[in-house]
């Protein structure tokens, strides 16, 4: 007897046949989603240390995202433009700009690390006679430009001085400080890397205090890695893959110090050498971040003035089950 061959072989390889068909056809993948650029707003700053490590790495290639970058000139342009969409993430923000941002647009960004205790110093000229930070009382000195600087350097002085002997505090942009110094047009600047190490190495400036941010508190967790929520909020998948990549550049610092230096060189113009002896401060992982510390911060500058009320900041981090 001759057996009539079944149809159920060749229905079913047409079904395969239809469903890969469906899965190659252009604008489709695995995940069913186009491919997403995200973009990274940055600053040619120490403070984006995390960003150049995973960028000059390959980390984000690795996690498979498309990444455009965007340099910005300041850290409130770098800001704005998460603020308004044109950016995704940006490396590093000052939690003063955070917490203004907050008041002002809540809801717009989620953090996902922290950053602080960038070398500061207050340095004099090498043939200053002055010697202690007390010394300083009715003095000029010098710091950058902005209301923040100007508040840090008020509240981590205020133990040394009565009100009628304190120091003027006279801000300026960051490559005129060592100039000002060694003009005499100023006592004393109030620093942060890598003017701290310019100043030393290139004019012999003389140290009279270390970490003075660290009277406002310690570790001094200044700034912060954010994502636009809303991209957080629609691209989850890219959102986890840029951390992963950050993380992951954490992870390369830690173990490679000379070699991450060399890689901040490169991205911030700064010399090598001059970058292998500075104070780079810490970076936190969104698990190491004190999240009291940051809160604590809110109400320093709430009560300072700097930010027009205070920010609870129990809500700003990124949740790992998004």
């Amino acid at each position: 007897m001759r057996i009539k061959k079944c149809r159920c072989t060749s229905i079913f390889a047409y079904i395969i046949v239809l469903v890969l068909t469906i899965t190659t056809a252009p604008g489709c993948s695995s995940r069913n989603i186009e491919t997403v650029k995200v973009r990274i707003g940055y600053e040619a700053i120490l403070s984006d240390y995390t960003f150049f490590v995973a960028y000059e790495n390959g980390y984000f290639e690795d996690e498979g995202l498309d990444v455009e970058v965007i340099k910005f000139n300041t850290t409130n342009e770098q800001l704005l433009a998460l603020l308004s969409g044109q950016v995704d993430m940006i490396p590093n923000s000052s939690m003063a700009l955070l917490l203004s941002a907050e008041v002002e647009h809540p809801g717009r960004f989620t953090v996902f690390m922290a950053h602080g205790d960038l070398g500061n110093k207050i340095l004099v000229r090498n043939d200053s006679s002055i010697t202690s930070i007390e010394q300083l009382s009715e003095a000029k000195i010098g710091t950058f430009p902005g209301t923040t600087m100007f508040t840090y350097a008020n509240i981590s002085l205020a133990p040394y001085f009565n009100l009628s002997k304190f120091p003027t505090i006279i801000g300026m942009q960051p490559p005129n400080l060592v100039e000002a110094l060694t003009s005499g047009q100023v006592d004393a600047i109030y620093a942060v890397e890598p003017i701290v190490s310019v100043a030393i190495q290139r004019v012999g400036a003389r140290e009279i205090m270390n970490n003075p941010l660290g009277n406002i508190m310690s570790p001094f967790t200044g700034g912060a890695s954010v994502l636009r929520k809303k991209f957080v909020d629609e691209h989850p998948d890219e959102s986890a893959a840029i951390i992963r990549a950050m993380n992951r550049a954490v992870d390369y610092i830690r173990e490679n110090d000379s070699e991450s230096r060399a890689i901040l060189a490169k991205y911030t113009g700064f010399e090598n050498e001059l970058l292998q002896s500075s104070t780079l401060g810490y970076i936190w992982k969104l698990d190491e971040i004190d999240r009291d510390a940051i809160q604590r911060l809110a109400e320093i500058l709430a009560d300072a003035g700097v930010v027009e009320e205070e920010v609870d900041t129990a809500n700003w981090y990124y949740l790992t089950d998004n």
